[in-house]
């Protein structure tokens, strides 16, 4: 068996010059404990980033859709309001029945 030093050999691990085992062992360990850190760390940071946007996201979306519900009610509104009026003129005058019946026609639809 050949017993020099062969510096190809993986399974040999040798300390580096003036450290013992101990050191070598706790710088592993502090290493492996800052990368575990900023693994799980930065995966958090985006993820609260990315749902702190998808709030803002929603938010706006209730937004809209409440915009919208209000449109949609300020629009009814106002075609009750004309179609209203004008069966009160057809009620006042019904010679206008004709004319009057396309412009109630038109406001309901």
């Amino acid at each position: 068996m050949n017993m020099e030093n062969n510096n190809n050999d993986p399974k040999m691990v040798k300390p580096v010059k003036g450290q013992s085992w101990m050191q070598q062992f706790l710088l592993a360990l502090i290493a492996t404990t800052i990368s575990i850190v900023l693994t799980f760390g930065t995966a958090a940071i985006i993820d609260k980033n990315q749902k702190k946007a998808a709030k803002k996201e929603m938010v706006m979306m209730l937004i809209y859709d409440f915009d919208q519900t209000i449109k949609s009610g300020e629009e009814a509104g106002q075609a009750f309001f004309e179609a209203s009026r004008a069966q009160q003129d057809l009620a006042v005058h019904p010679e206008h029945f004709d004319s009057l019946r396309n412009k109630i026609i038109a406001t309901t639809a």
